[in-house]
């Protein structure tokens, strides 16, 4: 068969989408509707082959499941072979997920395990069993238009109707995977129920919530190891994983059918409330804290006060801003109202200040002296800094020097502006200037007046009375 081809008379054939030991599976398109379906093609096929297939189309269509694969028609081609035509999904199969992503998250896993409980109790009522449930006969479709994901289980072609005594067997072997096939099947039990589709479903679930299957091994060691070995607890494994889960998971791998849980409808029943609070919980967040930050560790340390080391145990870790009491080893918090006293170094030996400081310098402010000033090396220290512009002097409020404490207080306050000159002398001086003034004025007084004096021409001289001598 290849790309293009009918059969039928009405699937065309697209292309190939998987192949496995018995048949491919092929993607087609319905020459009337234009529906686009799987067709599953068995080549070759024997009689066996021929049973199985029809097999599974009609347990497929009995159950009529949202969680089981629709199947939609069954035919045979030009050559004889028979074919299946089902619904195209989209996705992935949980075996394949699982190898790529490893363990799933419980807040995942458990819609997963839940619904693949539900098709298996959906089968067990129209009396099928499937005997061959795992996780490659799983698919996670992923419906156009629809959120999540939507389990199918797939491949009824191992099914059997219940109360039928039969052994599906091949040439050498019987059918199946033992890595999931319970005791009764592996031993070849013709009297199989639906508590063997349980085992197989504990085996997955520990699987899914594990990321590795309760027994290891290949070929008769592993089916000695499913006969024989001590079964594992799921909580051995996965620390911390829901104990009503690991319950669930327990009372599927017994190996007494009788001790088993009796239903997938149970499981289910037992499943619901689990998978309602993971989801309700959401997701686990990806670090601890807030967003980034910062957050406080609590470490469980018997005996010990000491800083932890590696062999203690993180209990949990506490957003910072949640914390309810102080930090261990953090300083007292600030409280209103004046500062407390803090030691300060001695300053370097400077003459005493006046004790009538002019106002303006720091000596007059609150009593208190003037700050050190930082030397060259710790001014280098920091970097270059950029200019800080000055204010003028009488518009410029008092520096809180009450907020500053220790080597702040010597850091962060500006230098004093330069004195002013105190009242008194600018009185002397505008005295002096008057005085010099009005002198001045004097002397160009006197000047004046002198040189008027000076400046007169003589008066002529009276003319006799007595006439001249003769």
């Amino acid at each position: 068969m290849k790309a293009g081809d009918l059969i039928g008379g009405k699937y065309r054939l697209a292309r190939r989408l998987g192949q496995g030991a018995m048949g491919v599976v092929w993607e087609a398109v319905h020459e009337m509707t234009s529906r686009r379906v799987a067709v599953k093609l068995i080549v070759n096929a024997t009689d066996n082959l021929r049973r199985r297939l029809l097999r599974e189309a009609r347990a497929a269509g009995q159950i009529a499941h949202r969680n089981v694969v629709e199947v939609y028609d069954v035919g045979e081609t030009a050559e004889e072979d028979p074919f299946l035509v089902m619904q195209l999904l989209s996705g992935d199969t949980l075996y394949a997920c699982m190898k790529r992503e490893g363990r799933m998250a419980p807040a995942r896993a458990l819609p997963v395990a839940r619904d693949i409980g539900r098709a298996l109790a959906a089968a067990h009522a129209q009396g099928i069993i499937h005997r061959d449930l795992k996780p490659a006969n799983v698919f996670l479709h992923r419906e156009a238009g629809a959120p999540g994901e939507l389990v199918k289980v797939l491949d009824f072609g191992l099914c059997k109707p219940m109360g039928v005594d039969e052994m599906l067997t091949i040439p050498g072997g019987l059918l199946g995977s033992p890595a999931y096939m319970s005791p009764e099947q592996i031993a070849g039990a013709p009297d199989l129920d639906p508590r063997t589709d349980i085992w197989s479903y504990g085996v997955l679930m520990f699987e899914l919530f594990a990321g590795q299957r309760p027994f290891a091994g290949r070929g008769p060691d592993l089916i000695n190891t499913v006969l024989t070995a001590p079964i594992p607890r799921l909580r051995d494994v996965v620390p911390g994983i829901d104990p009503g889960l690991d319950e669930i998971v327990a009372g599927c791998i017994v190996r007494d059918k009788r001790a088993r849980i009796a239903s997938a409808a149970e499981i289910v029943a037992r499943l619901e409330p689990i998978t309602e609070r993971a989801q309700s919980a959401g997701p686990a967040p990806a670090d601890d804290g807030d967003e980034g930050g910062l957050a406080v560790t609590m470490v469980y340390r018997p005996g010990a006060n000491g800083p932890p080391s590696a062999g203690h145990k993180v209990a949990k870790t506490i957003p910072l801003a949640a914390y309810p009491g102080p930090l261990p080893g953090a300083p007292a918090p600030m409280r209103e109202g004046p500062p407390p006293s803090y030691p300060q170094p001695a300053p370097p030996s400077q003459p005493e200040p006046p004790r009538s400081a002019p106002q303006g310098s720091f000596a007059g402010m609150q009593g208190q002296a003037p700050p050190p000033r930082l030397s060259e090396a710790q001014r280098s220290s920091w970097g270059p800094q950029p200019p800080q512009p000055q204010p003028p002097q009488p518009q410029a409020p008092p520096p809180s020097w009450q907020a500053m404490t220790g080597q702040n207080q010597a850091m962060m306050q500006p230098f004093p502006a330069a004195p002013q000159a105190p009242p008194e002398r600018r009185w002397i001086g505008f005295v002096i200037l008057t005085l010099g003034v009005l002198a001045l004025v004097g002397v160009l007084a006197f000047v004046s007046l002198s040189g008027g004096r000076s400046s007169k021409p003589n008066a002529p001289a009276a003319p006799s009375a007595a006439p001249p001598s003769r």
